[in-house]
Parts: C-alpha cells; sequence; structure tokens
C-alpha cells in the first residue's frame, strides 16, 4: 500500500539533469524492491505541461505519472504573499477572461502593468481538459497511471470563483479518469476554515453537492 516519490516538485534548469535524477533513483529502488509503485512527477515544480520531457522506464506498470495543477494562478494564489500576486488587489474571475481589461483599468499604474497578462488569459473546464490531456496522453504512451499529485485554490480568493473552479477541476478529472490530492487540510488552501469544516468545498471534492445526504 506505500509508493514512493522520488521528489517533490523539481526543478532543474535542463530537463535532462532530472531524467538522470530519475534513472538513478528508479533503478536503486528496482534493485531492492522490483514491484513496488514509484510516483514520478515531472519537472519545473511538476508542472503537466513538462511531463512530455520526461524520459520514463519503459516497460514497467508500476510507475505512476504525477503532476500538480493550479491554473490560473490569478485565482489559485490570489494575493498569496509568497508570489507575484500578492500586490494585485483586484478582481479575478472564474471561468473566462481572468482579469478583464475594464477590472485591471480601475487599478493603479503599477498593478496594471504588473498584471496586464492576465487580462489575455481564459480558463474553462475545456482549458482544464486540454492541459490534462497532456499528462494523460504521455501516461498513456507508457501504459502507466496518472495521478494530479496537489491542486487546490487559496482561500483569500472570491468564494464563488473558487468554488466554480473546484466543479470544474473534479468534473474533468472525473471525465479523465484520473485520481486526484487536494491541498491543503487547514491551511491557506484548506477543507478547514477557522476551525470549521467548509461544508459546500467538501460536498464539492466528494461529489456529493447535489446528494440529499
Amino acid at each position: 500500500m506505500v509508493a514512493y516519490e522520488l521528489m517533490n516538485e523539481p526543478v532543474a534548469d535542463d530537463p535532462e539533469d532530472w531524467n538522470k535524477i530519475v534513472n538513478e533513483c528508479y533503478s536503486a529502488v528496482r534493485e531492492l524492491e522490483k514491484e513496488r509503485v514509484i510516483v514520478i512527477g515531472s519537472n519545473m515544480w511538476q508542472s503537466y505541461n513538462t511531463t512530455e520531457q520526461l524520459a520514463l522506464p519503459d516497460g514497467d506498470p508500476n510507475i505512476i505519472l504525477s503532476f500538480h495543477y493550479y491554473e490560473p494562478m490569478v485565482l489559485t494564489h490570489y494575493q498569496a504573499g509568497w508570489t507575484e500576486l500578492k500586490d494585485y488587489g483586484g478582481p479575478v474571475n472564474y471561468p473566462g477572461q481572468c482579469v478583464t481589461e475594464e477590472q485591471l483599468a480601475a487599478r493603479p499604474a503599477a498593478e496594471q502593468e504588473a498584471y496586464a497578462k492576465w487580462t489575455k488569459e481564459n480558463y474553462s473546464k475545456e482549458r482544464f481538459a486540454a492541459d490534462f490531456s497532456i499528462a494523460a496522453n504521455v501516461a498513456k504512451r507508457h501504459g502507466i497511471q496518472v495521478y494530479c499529485g496537489e491542486y487546490g485554490c487559496i482561500n483569500s480568493s472570491p468564494e464563488a470563483d473558487r468554488n466554480r473552479w473546484f466543479r470544474d477541476m473534479e468534473q474533468t478529472f472525473e471525465e479523465k479518469s484520473i485520481g486526484r490530492a487536494v491541498w491543503d487540510y487547514k491551511g491557506g488552501f484548506g477543507i478547514i476554515k477557522g476551525g470549521k469544516p467548509d461544508e459546500t468545498m467538501i460536498r464539492i471534492l466528494t461529489g456529493k453537492e447535489n446528494s440529499s445526504k
């Protein structure tokens, strides 16, 4: 019941450096445990769009390809103090255009310059499906499973937009048959807020939102 993840969110300027580490670690584990499940994440913080750069071992069904997903960051990391979004105080939207031109125009000049890129980004279930398919197709080529080891949306983001994001994420994961783990339990992204469960979020994540129980 135990799987080994080689590293969480590796970051290598040259993807081949990460591939070399993967090969060495994989070989070391396989010398001792022939059938142990090994979770291999993609380069650059386990991004979905770097999964195609992985040099995965062939012919081993006991590998799980892992990616993380926090797009769009302007929503999922809204005003997060450790990111470049810490100073953005304007509105964010989901689904659709993350920040409209009109919304950004109402912000101070410094914000307009720093966050203009988000007026060009649109997100929806279709965008999620396209992004997830990149990782899913890599896993399919190798005959292995794919797993989203982290996804989530910070509690400082607008509640209605956050819940819509979670609904579309969950539906897309289900449609793509992708296992996942939400980040986190009772921290800044948690399902426990102020010591109390976020019942709406929990029901969305468990697929029980429309249940009578």
